[in-house]
């Protein structure tokens, strides 16, 4: 496995992985409780956490300039006495920008009120908007510490924010619900920005420790200009297209209807997150192998990835789709008939999982800019779509004009990567192939809802075993699939001689 990667390198990615995966098991349950939590407390609580999203990617987008792609791409670069200085100038010219956008924000303040509603006026949206470098400080040190492949620590960095931040909601739930349903926008601004803080000093401390840089000066790798000022166009239309729905609800439905709208999104977007899980470590494995001048190395971590990810994403699809009804009952009686959908959606992530790989080859060979075109086609048919759907449908039509938009965008996106990094293999064969087996559990899903707790585990059980035949997934494979998670096990037991998971792997995609 990964054998033409140096060992030292390999281990780092794969322990990341590892990482990665077991921290994810443990937050992804909290992320998915929170937004059942405080679904249980109304629709109106659960709106306003909806609306923390939009901050997350309207900070991400606007203020912080280039994001986390430019971090984890030249931190490899960077000599080792270099990396500090480089962030710290970095994070300077972040800040210099992010002045020029709260002086709009204070002479324009009704776009804050379009993005975020009228959700604590306009003293609080600027307020929250200064507070925006808290969160991107913790950005940038999370996505250091990736570039760096110190994976480990930069996971539990990430999870914790979500174990945590569950943990406090889960107290004020028990011992003083009534604070989260009078006052839910001051609780849950304060418990993501206090945390995001301490955990950004505890990582700082980390970073600083690793780089080692005796004195700082000023110093931006070549290129960098040009890169980040594509990536933040990337970022833009990425915002828009991502996170326009929750403002387009807020403005036409009302928070009440958002807090339903963002019920639909807990529940699929788990699809989302499976995929996360596993795809969190391949920019950095890439941007590190490129770094080093190895093609072949670079090209064995993407078969590896693209063969764990229709996995994992296909299981966590299918799953989604037979539980939809059980999980609107968690949710409450407010909910009950959202199980559509859900069943609607989690086809639609689980389909377009697949093309974010597309974003992520663009970004490791830096021609991220050509994602704009996809993102904006993105805006213009979720707009189209979501302005004709809105009046005879409501909630429905926005699901419909979303899932639709996702989904096309994501298959052009992969057609332009694949395209553009023409030495990584192909995954189309293998993405038609997931593609169909879930669009049959949707289909039964839809003609037999709702599904009895036994039905829905025989025909997940079928799906992912006609899955894994149509797809060539042998027990070799699988095998060390699951060794090369379990707790304790050697990295060096995955070589060339053992690994039926690479090369092997990707001719049989290829053949297919």
């Amino acid at each position: 496995m990964l054998g033409h990667l140096p060992e030292p390198q390999r281990d780092l990615i794969l322990s990341g992985m590892r990482w990665t995966v077991w921290l994810s098991a443990l937050a992804v349950p909290c992320s998915v409780a929170v937004n059942l939590l405080l679904a249980r407390v109304g629709p109106e609580t659960l709106g306003i956490y909806g609306l923390l999203g939009v901050y997350v990617g309207l900070t991400s987008a606007f203020l912080y300039f280039g994001g986390d792609t430019v971090v984890i791409r030249y931190i490899p670069e960077c000599r080792s006495d270099d990396r500090a200085s480089f962030l710290v100038s970095y994070l300077s010219v972040i800040l210099a920008i992010m002045s020029s956008w709260l002086l709009f924000a204070w002479f324009c303040p009704a776009v804050m009120r379009l993005a975020l509603g009228q959700t604590g006026g306009l003293r609080f949206h600027f307020t929250i908007l200064c507070l925006a470098v808290v969160p991107i400080m913790f950005a940038m040190i999370v996505a250091g510490l990736k570039g760096m492949l110190e994976i480990r620590i930069s996971q539990v960095l990430a999870k914790l924010l979500a174990i945590i931040s569950l943990t406090i909601y889960a107290v004020l739930f028990v011992f003083d619900r009534s604070l989260l349903s009078a006052h839910p926008t001051a609780v849950i601004w304060s418990v993501y920005l206090g945390v995001s803080a301490i955990l950004s000093a505890i990582g700082a401390v980390r970073l600083i420790r690793l780089c080692r840089a005796p004195r700082l000066r000023w110093f931006l790798p070549i290129g960098f200009w040009r890169y980040a000022f594509s990536t933040q166009q990337v970022s833009l239309t990425s915002f828009f297209a991502g996170q326009l729905d929750y403002v387009l609800v807020v403005n036409f439905g009302g928070l009440r209807l958002l807090g339903k709208y963002v019920a639909v999104m807990a529940v699929a977007t788990i699809v989302r997150m499976v995929s996360g899980l596993f795809m969190d470590t391949l920019l950095p494995s890439l941007t590190n192998t490129i770094a080093a001048r190895n093609q072949a190395g670079a090209a064995q971590v993407f078969m590896m990835h693209v063969r764990i990810l229709f996995l994992v994403v296909t299981a966590a699809s299918c799953a989604t789709m037979v539980l939809a009804v059980p999980a609107t009952a968690v949710l409450g009686p407010k909910y009950v008939s959202l199980g559509g959908p859900i069943v609607f959606m989690a086809l639609c992530f689980g389909v377009a999982s697949p093309g974010g790989i597309g974003g992520t080859l663009l970004n490791s060979i830096g021609r991220q800019q050509l994602a704009v075109w996809t993102y904006a086609l993105n805006l213009c048919v979720f707009v189209g779509l979501f302005l004709v759907m809105w009046g005879r449908w409501n909630l429905t039509g926005a699901v419909v004009a979303y899932g639709t938009a996702t989904v096309i965008t994501s298959v052009i996106l992969m057609v332009i990567a694949r395209r553009t990094a023409r030495n990584f293999p192909s995954i189309f064969a293998l993405w038609l192939r997931a593609t169909a087996v879930q669009a049959m559990v949707a289909l039964v899903a839809w003609w037999w809802l709702p599904l009895g707790l036994i039905g829905a585990a025989l025909l997940w059980i079928g799906a992912m075993v006609l899955f894994l035949w149509l797809s060539g997934y042998d027990f070799a494979e699988c095998n060390n699939l699951v060794q090369m998670f379990l707790p304790g096990s050697e990295w060096g037991a995955y070589t060339d001689s053992n690994a039926s998971f690479a090369e092997p792997a990707r001719s049989r995609v290829e053949s297919l």
